[in-house]
């Protein structure tokens, strides 16, 4: 018997998965990823008997359904009238997430829910339009001055700069 027969037998026996972190906890995850090189069908098969197998396609479908049950339930909350979650919880850090104007995870649905409802949560920012404008026209001053003067801009001239204490590259 191998490493992960070995595993699955301690399974079947009643013993607790291996944790992620060790070696073997690793090596046994990857020998269940259906399309890696790895792949072990018959130990899938006898972790699906025993209800401990997902297929990773059907474990994405059911995260992505339950973030949209999480969704949904925070939302309806703060639709309802409730307070929104305490600062600091993971349910306030998820509907920040959602309601980021800059984050990879914005819902644009949810953000005018929230906002029809509480605008005062709503994060304030500049856009990434407008942020990206200004920071053009900066550029393009910049290559105005060079181009007219022949030298860099004096740093008392707030030319070239991004923020205050940063120059932009051209």
């Amino acid at each position: 018997m191998d490493r992960d027969d070995a595993i699955v037998a301690a399974i079947e026996a009643g013993k607790p998965r291996p944790s992620q972190r060790t070696f073997e906890g690793q090596q046994f995850s990857r020998a269940l990823i259906a399309t890696g090189p790895y792949f072990r069908p018959d130990l899938a098969a006898r972790l699906a008997v025993l209800g401990q197998y997902e297929p990773q396609q059907d474990r994405r479908m059911r995260l992505k359904h339950e973030t949209d049950l999480n969704i949904e339930r925070i939302v309806g909350l703060i639709e309802r009238g409730e307070e929104p979650p305490a600062q600091g919880t993971a349910d306030r850090n998820r509907l920040s997430g959602w309601l980021s104007p800059f984050g990879s995870k914005t819902r644009p649905d949810v953000r005018e829910r929230i906002e029809r409802v509480r605008p005062d949560l709503i994060p304030k920012g500049i856009s990434y339009v407008e942020r990206d404008a200004s920071r053009r026209q900066r550029q393009l001053e910049m290559i105005a001055w060079v181009t007219q003067h022949k030298a860099l801009p004096p740093a008392s001239s707030g030319l070239g700069r991004s923020r205050p204490g940063r120059w932009c590259r051209i």
